[in-house]
């Protein structure tokens, strides 16, 4: 006995094509709080859940129609427990690690790792706070914090 099963109608794959959203997924942190954007513009669901329009995170630079210059943000200080100090103005904090990126030639490295249990962490946060740089931590173990 031979069964020959034919094929689905091409109409259900065409079907199927549409209903795949038409952009992706962004969820933006502005302010204290994630909004969740489409297309460069808010969904409506995201409005009525902030009441009013997010204020934006600090440090971000508004984008208009205009194009504006670059604001350079002062360096992040890290304290060590040893005493000793290190700036870095681009880094990431991934699962207890700053994965702080410089420049070889000025800084002598391309990347480096720091442990978080290596920092002081309240004298960082205290002379960062003192500089006007805004040092955060993940809240949770998912998390990553970006910085330039």
């Amino acid at each position: 006995m031979i069964v020959v099963q034919t094929p689905p109608a091409q109409q259900n794959f065409v079907e199927r094509e549409e209903l795949k959203p038409a952009a992706p997924l962004l969820i933006e942190l502005q302010g204290d709080r994630y909004v969740r954007r489409t297309g460069g513009a808010d969904t409506a669901a995201s409005k009525r859940d902030s009441g009013a329009e997010a204020a934006p995170a600090a440090g971000t630079v508004a984008r208009s129609g205009a194009t504006q210059p670059h604001i350079e943000l002062p360096p992040t200080l890290f304290v060590f427990r040893d005493g000793h100090r290190e700036e870095s103005s681009d880094y990431s904090i991934v699962t207890g690690v700053i994965y702080a990126r410089g420049q070889y030639w000025t800084n002598g490295y391309w990347s480096k790792q720091i442990s978080l249990s290596q920092l002081d962490l309240p004298a960082t946060f205290k002379a960062n706070q003192e500089r006007g740089v805004l040092f955060r931590l993940p809240n949770a173990p998912n998390e990553v914090v970006t910085r330039p």
